[in-house]
């Protein structure tokens, strides 16, 4: 059974959860900038982080202590595939480190406990990240993965009602941020795409978010027919590699 490793967000992780399949995830990572990721640990017990289910506590103990930093340089996973949609959330400087800065961790109240600095989407941000993301490449090229898959995930600027019909997201203040999250995800997507120059990329178009989704309204939580044209897309990658 070909297996695979996660480093994204609910728009890959759902299609899975969506869509019937045959592969064996092995490990998800959300809720992780790469910035975070590349920066010094936080050393903290995961029973100490003040949330209300053992998933949330994970995933924001895993940020802090850079668990994936550890698990990339050990997996054994015959697929990767990358998304980079919870970049949106930003990250904390604090000390000598960075922190993503998800709904997770503000409900944890960690933040209280910090001196910190939010990191403005800007120039330094995106040389930060750039930065991050040339170590990440270094470190999947070491290992033995028979296919790397770009999730090339966006905000979607329509949405299909409960009724079906589909309309634009109108509200300024929301078209605004589906344009700059938009800018910044496209930046992050074209650099990976120039350095790692063996990826496989997967880029559902012309599909709109759905107000009737299991996790609510946003432009990133989509119709089905998007993961299952993902799915699909996936199926030919993966058949590729077992020919």
């Amino acid at each position: 059974m070909t297996t695979i490793d996660i480093l994204g967000s609910c728009v890959t992780r759902d299609a899975f959860a969506f869509v019937q399949h045959n592969y064996e995830l092995k490990s998800y990572y959300p809720r992780s900038s790469l910035i975070s990721i590349y920066s010094p640990p936080i050393y903290i017990k995961k029973e100490g982080i003040n949330l209300k289910t053992e998933y949330q506590q994970r995933l924001v103990y895993f940020d802090m202590t850079k668990k994936f930093f550890h698990h990339i340089k050990q997996t054994v996973a015959d697929v990767l595939i990358i998304d980079f949609m919870d970049e949106r959330l930003g990250v904390l400087k604090t000390n000598n480190t960075y922190i993503t800065h998800s709904d997770e961790l503000k409900h944890s109240k960690l933040k209280l406990l910090l001196d910190y600095k939010v990191m403005e989407f800007n120039e330094e941000f995106l040389d930060l990240w750039e930065l991050s993301a040339l170590k990440f490449i270094h470190d999947v090229k070491k290992r033995p993965f028979r296919k790397i898959i770009l999730h090339k995930s966006l905000y979607m600027t329509n949405y299909k009602t409960k009724d079906g019909e589909i309309i634009p997201f109108t509200d300024p203040e929301r078209v605004k941020r589906i344009n700059s999250k938009n800018a910044l995800l496209n930046h992050m997507y074209q650099f990976i795409e120039r350095n790692m120059p063996n990826l496989k990329v997967i880029e559902p178009t012309g599909f709109p978010a759905d107000e009737s989704h299991k996790w609510g309204l946003t432009p990133f939580h989509y119709e089905l027919p998007y993961y299952e044209y993902f799915m699909e897309q996936l199926k030919i990658e993966i058949k590729a590699i077992q020919d």
